[in-house]
């Protein structure tokens, strides 16, 4: 059995993921806020640093679903709004009259 290791290329599309640097972010706020406040509660490192990776690890993942959660209901409502969009287009393009032919000049 062979075993698989990551290699850098892995994690390249990683920031094209949707809600990635929103949850990114977030998750490095609440950690440096978490571990910071932590370390000033206890004046223990270790203890601190396990709050931070802790609170990195549960804001980032909070705030990737919330982000995916809304990006995947503005989908759903841009879909909905093109198959109405679309339904109009048919309906006026059905009931539209057909445009007078011309006859050419009699000389």
């Amino acid at each position: 059995m062979s075993r698989s290791v990551a290699t850098w290329l892995d994690f390249a599309g990683l920031t094209g993921t949707k809600c990635f640097r929103n949850a990114y972010l977030v998750g490095i706020t609440a950690g440096f806020s978490a571990g910071s406040f932590a370390f000033l509660k206890t004046w223990n490192g270790l203890r601190a640093g396990n709050w931070a990776i802790g609170a990195f690890a549960v804001g980032t993942m909070a705030a990737w679903h919330t982000c995916s959660h809304f990006h995947n209901e503005h989908v759903k409502k841009m879909h909905a709004l093109a198959d109405q969009l679309n339904r109009k287009q048919a309906e006026l393009n059905d009931r539209s009259p057909e445009p007078p032919t011309t006859t050419p000049p009699s000389s």
